[in-house]
């Protein structure tokens, strides 16, 4: 007998602390006064409060959705009397795609220096009289390390060494992902004033909470040693056809699979959450002992 397709419904919840949108499933099992879900995944039920992100810049928004993606991103050589062609050369090194629409790089350009607080003023700050290279050489660190040598030059002029953990290193590092060069997350970052609950164990928000309010959209053994080995050895995959994710995505155009990993760890969290207690009710391999 084949068993029907449990259907998890669609991401139209919403938290009411952060507005973030959720599915039902991951709410948390309490609700509030009026009966609403309550989901813990975004603000923490109002713990973290953060500034409500900036309108996607008209230019970024048009590449993005649903033209073409985006297929370069990083670029180490700058040449500031050449700097749109050595971008373009940067991802077409061998000439074989003449796609590539110079226009658009020298728009991207105009919309940093317009909307990037982290970008010169070309009005006050003037470009070389001559042709001036700079370029980053990256030495073989090893995976052993994770610290890096970071150093910016200020606007001033003077350079100052920061640590990764410094709120505008992310803009830096992404100035796509970061057009307008907003703070990223810093070690002092206090939790909502306006947070009546429990007091949190940490006095500080971590950077995976900072991280997981962040990507919401607003419109993320021991009884082997007692019970011997396991009955059951499950491979469970995640299927990006599933209904739930199709019709996501379907709401974003020009968005796949691949470009909302966060979509998709979502969904396949709830099915094995899913798929777990199926097991555990007891209907199909009796009780569980463990």
């Amino acid at each position: 007998m084949m068993e029907q397709y449990v259907d998890l419904g669609d991401e139209n919840y919403k938290c009411i602390y952060c507005g973030a949108l959720f599915w039902f499933k991951e709410s948390i099992k309490k609700t509030n006064a009026a009966n609403e879900p309550l989901f813990t995944l975004c603000c923490q039920q109002g713990k973290i409060k953060l500034p409500i992100s900036k309108p996607t810049p008209h230019l970024l928004e048009n590449l993005l959705d649903p033209g073409e993606c985006p297929k370069f991103a990083q670029l180490y050589i700058y040449d500031t009397h050449n700097e749109t062609m050595n971008r373009l050369n940067a991802v077409n090194c061998e000439q074989h795609n003449e796609k590539l629409d110079g226009d658009i790089v020298q728009g991207l350009i105009r919309m940093f220096d317009e909307s990037n607080e982290l970008t010169d003023d070309g009005k006050q700050y003037e470009q070389p009289t001559c042709d001036e290279i700079g370029g980053l050489v990256v030495g073989d660190i090893g995976l052993f390390d994770s610290n890096r040598d970071i150093v910016v030059e200020l606007q001033a002029g003077e350079l100052k060494r920061i640590t990764k953990l410094n709120p505008k290193f992310m803009s830096l590092q992404y100035p796509i992902l970061f057009p307008y060069g907003e703070d990223g997350y810093r070690p002092n970052l206090k939790w909502s004033n306006d947070y009546k609950g429990h007091e949190p164990k940490r006095e500080r928000v971590p950077m995976r909470a900072f991280i997981a309010y962040q990507i919401q959209e607003r419109g993320p053994l021991l009884d082997t040693l007692h019970y011997g080995n396991p009955d059951l050895f499950i491979t469970f995959i995640c299927n990006v056809k599933w209904p739930e994710i199709v019709r996501e995505l379907d709401t974003k155009p020009g968005y796949k699979g691949e470009d909302r990993p966060d979509l998709i760890s979502r969904v396949f969290k709830m099915k094995l959450d899913d798929m777990i207690s199926y097991i555990k009710s007891g209907e199909v391999f009796g009780e569980v002992e463990a």
